[in-house]
């Protein structure tokens, strides 16, 4: 899969997820309350919404070895998500990694 077929899969898959309705209620939530600690509440909710799709494989923090160029200091690291369209022992996988501060609108927006 190349580069540009992975933010596709991505956008279509987070499109998909901010048009369920009780997602952009809980959206609103956050917002009105100011939060920027609904990160893991994401992650959970995009890994079972993930996860109900056909063929995929998904799991959340998983542990991985950083590239040592940019971090050279560091010797292990969490994804927040990584899924894959298939079920084959040898998957290429699309790493997500979310950032959640408390401006939610673009979120919200993103449909």
């Amino acid at each position: 899969m190349t580069e540009k077929a992975d933010s596709i899969t991505v956008r279509s898959i987070l499109k998909k997820f901010l048009e369920d309705e009780n997602i952009r209620s809980r959206l609103r939530l956050i917002k009105s309350q100011n939060r920027n600690d609904w990160e893991k509440w994401l992650q959970v909710e995009l890994e079972y919404f993930i996860s109900q799709s056909p063929n995929v494989h998904v799991e959340r923090e998983v542990k991985a070895k950083p590239d040592n160029r940019m971090l050279p200091n560091r010797n292990s690291m969490s994804v927040d998500l990584i899924f894959s369209k298939s079920k084959k022992t040898e998957k290429p996988y699309i790493f997500l990694e979310l950032k959640c501060t408390r401006e939610v609108q673009a979120l919200i927006n993103l449909i």
